[in-house]
């Protein structure tokens, strides 16, 4: 049971959280918001001009990009605690909770928990950290 619930947990984790977060495009800056645009080219400073990139840098350095990501509830992804459906687990009466938080340090970076239960004993646990792809353009 415990290989199954990590089986979920980690499906979960790859396909819907991480997901999210390597395809975050924020709404300036070095993001895209439009799906479509999200190949274009993301040069926003003139390369000949230090004082232009600098200042995108520094533009870009100063947000808070888990904390934008994650202010918008899409699929689920969003602080909080949410119960992970799993079909697979259902019949074996196996929950798994997923609790998302920002990093009380920074604000680029959230915390993922999940903890898989049967019969209220915990049976299975992941905890990782993850920072949106985005953070890496501003560089």
């Amino acid at each position: 049971m415990r290989k199954a619930a990590e089986s979920a947990i980690t499906d979960d984790l790859e396909s819907t959280v991480k997901h999210r977060f390597y395809t975050f495009r924020c709404r300036q800056g070095p993001c895209k918001a439009a799906t479509a645009e999200n190949d274009k080219s993301l040069m926003y400073y003139n390369r000949e001009d230090s004082d232009d990139k600098q200042d995108f840098m520094e533009r870009c350095n100063a947000r808070d990009l888990a904390k934008e990501l994650l202010s918008e509830d899409e699929n689920g992804v969003t602080t909080g605690e949410k119960a992970i459906p799993s079909s697979l687990l259902a019949d074996r009466n196996i929950t798994i909770t997923r609790r998302i938080s920002l990093d009380d340090s920074n604000d680029n970076q959230a915390m993922i928990e999940y903890d898989a239960e049967k019969d209220n004993k915990v049976i299975a646990t992941l905890k990782t950290t993850l920072v949106p792809n985005a953070v890496h353009w501003c560089h």
